[in-house]
């Protein structure tokens, strides 16, 4: 068995092809060993319980090829009388200035008979043990009369875990600290992509942006304008958020000008302090103030399904002009088998949120900036026998939905709701009856349509005048079970 303290040597072996060169490689357990890449290896004590091989590698104008020797039996420690000076104590390893800090300091101690001619050798591997890198000291006068010696500024060790193993050349013993987490050199940016941009007011911008992590753990600060901003700027941004994971960041500037670009600067910092400089992340052009509108854009449509499938497909309804503040409202009314609204709804292939429902009447809401037309698709998780849709367009700077809705007592010929417009909004009244007939007129709102469908018959309207009023839904005729629901909208 080979034994510490040994030299090992090997052959370049017998080869076709005419090799001009052979490089050689030897392995610990199937791990190069850094620095052995002579045809000779003297065993070290790191050795001792292991195996060893070497790799000879021959090249050629063609290329070149590697082949790895079988491995030894297992390496004894030296026997008595060894060749080596007598045994020194073990280095111990500390990693000082702690976890996720670059570049990271490693204090070696327990060198209690240290001499001038001794030199450490720190190596760190990654979690698979291929070797990463490796630095040497040799110990000073100083550091003997300490019986310590200290690694600074390893600048080449990369975020991620590592293995990291000191050895003493005199001796050949060592010990490790395994699996130190060390944050890498922060030399970049996170990289930015703008999602969405618009206008929450006149004077509010509101920028999405999707992030990775850049190279590695920090803050980062944001601002929007359109020059580039002063150190000062970045330093008192309030947009200053944690970047430890990818994902969608809202940032939100004021004071802005509709109409104007404008560019979302970042500057990223490490966790050590060191920033990197303002960087230009994304730009674009806030929108012109939209003045605010509720509408409907589409004369009812209705589908009979017959029991046939679980959605019901509305093509080409019109949605009115394209913009990024436009919002399209779709009120549903649904039969199916089990008598219940839809689950899901999808306006132009966006998914649309319920707003509200009553009975088997509900309203449902999307963002659908562009296009002039959209296909709306109802889902149920019963089969449906029929359905039918009115389709409003909603522009502002950010319609939102403000009052709870009231739905009236049903069974009624003429059911009233209590409704409060805000000042400059909207609300949207939907009324469903389970009769043929229409509504005549709508008391306090504008009737904007009737219609009769299978089994029954729906209405929109819209009120604009701002204050708390009762909303009266008058059908033409019956007593039949009637409900209205409203929502409201400030601009």
């Amino acid at each position: 068995m080979p034994a510490q303290g040994e030299t090992l040597s090997t052959t370049t072996g017998t080869w076709t092809q005419s090799p001009s060169s052979f490089g050689y490689q030897w392995n610990r357990g199937g791990v190069a060993i850094g620095g052995a890449t002579s045809g000779s290896y003297l065993i070290a004590a790191a050795d001792v319980g292991t195996t060893l091989t070497v790799t000879v590698t021959a090249t050629n104008a063609a290329g070149s090829v590697p082949a790895t020797s079988a491995a030894t039996g297992t390496v004894t420690s030296a026997a008595g009388g060894a060749t080596l000076d007598p045994m020194m104590d073990t280095p111990i390893l500390f990693i000082t200035t702690g976890n996720l800090v670059y570049p990271p300091q490693f204090d070696i101690a327990g060198l209690e008979d240290a001499a001038v001619s001794d030199s450490i050798t720190l190596e760190w591997r990654n979690n698979v043990g291929t070797l990463i890198g490796s630095a040497v000291n040799t110990i000073d006068a100083a550091e003997a009369t300490a019986m310590a010696a200290t690694f600074t500024g390893l600048s080449s060790i990369t975020t991620g875990t590592h293995r990291f193993t000191a050895f003493r050349t005199r001796g050949s013993t060592y010990s490790s600290n395994s699996n130190q987490i060390i944050q890498g050199p922060d030399d970049a940016a996170p990289v930015l992509t703008l999602l969405s941009s618009l206008m929450v007011s006149a004077t509010t911008g509101k920028a999405l942006f999707t992030t990775d992590t850049g190279e590695g753990p920090g803050s980062a600060a944001f601002t929007l304008t359109n020059v580039v901003p002063s150190q000062a700027t970045m330093n008192a941004s309030p947009f200053t958020l944690a970047i430890t994971t990818t994902g969608a960041k809202e940032i939100t500037g004021t004071g802005l000008t509709a109409s104007t670009l404008y560019y979302a600067w970042v500057q990223h910092t490490d966790v050590a302090g060191n920033a990197t400089a303002i960087t230009a992340a994304g730009s674009f052009t806030t929108d012109a103030v939209v003045a605010f509108s509720l509408t409907e854009t589409a004369a009812p449509a209705d589908a009979n399904v017959n029991n046939a499938a679980t959605t019901a497909t509305f093509t080409t309804q019109p949605i009115g002009a394209a913009g990024s503040s436009r919002r399209v409202l779709v009120g549903v009314t649904l039969y199916d088998t089990s008598g219940t609204f839809p689950n899901a709804v999808s306006i132009g292939g966006v998914a649309a949120t319920k707003l509200n429902s009553v009975g088997a009447a509900s309203i449902w809401m999307a963002a659908v900036p562009t296009g002039t037309t959209a296909t709306v698709i109802v889902t149920s998780t019963q089969t449906i026998d029929a359905c039918a849709i009115k389709v409003f367009r909603l522009v502002g700077a950010n319609p939102v939905p403000t009052e709870s809705p009231v739905t009236a007592t049903a069974f009624v010929a003429d059911p009233t709701i209590a409704v409060t417009t805000p000042a400059g909004g909207a609300s949207l009244i939907y009324a469903l009856s389970e009769s043929l007939s229409d509504v005549a007129a709508m008391v306090n709102a504008t009737l904007t349509t009737s219609s009769a469908t299978k089994y029954w018959a729906h209405a929109g309207g819209i009120r604009t005048t701002a204050g708390a009023a009762t909303v009266t839904v008058d059908w033409s005729a019956g007593v039949n079970n009637k409900n209205v629901q409203a929502l409201s909208f400030a601009p």
